[in-house]
């Protein structure tokens, strides 16, 4: 077995380093409108004023923590799927396990 881990955004270091050309069409709203910086800045900063330090970069991960990310998914290397087939291969970077 392996472990599939999602990718997650560090909200101060994505504050501090990106420059608002790197935030176009970046976020998408949970209205469906693309966000413009300031507004993806602004919600950033709210999630750290909730104490979060990551946020997912995919909504379709169930094991989040918002201190340390993506806790992994069990990943069947024989079948080469996840054990509960819930993600596709192409939104998948598997590591080993421990």
């Amino acid at each position: 077995m392996s472990k599939v881990i999602h990718m997650s955004i560090d909200l101060r270091g994505a504050i501090m380093n990106w420059e608002d050309r790197m935030w176009l069409n970046c976020v998408t709203a949970d209205d469906g409108h693309t966000m413009k910086p300031q507004e993806v800045k602004l919600e950033f900063l709210n999630a750290l004023s909730e104490g979060k330090k990551v946020i997912p970069v995919d909504s379709s991960c169930d094991n989040f923590d918002y201190q340390k990310g993506c806790l992994g998914h069990e990943h069947n290397t024989a079948t080469g799927g996840c054990v509960d087939d819930t993600y596709p291969k192409n939104e998948r970077i598997s590591q080993d396990a421990d």
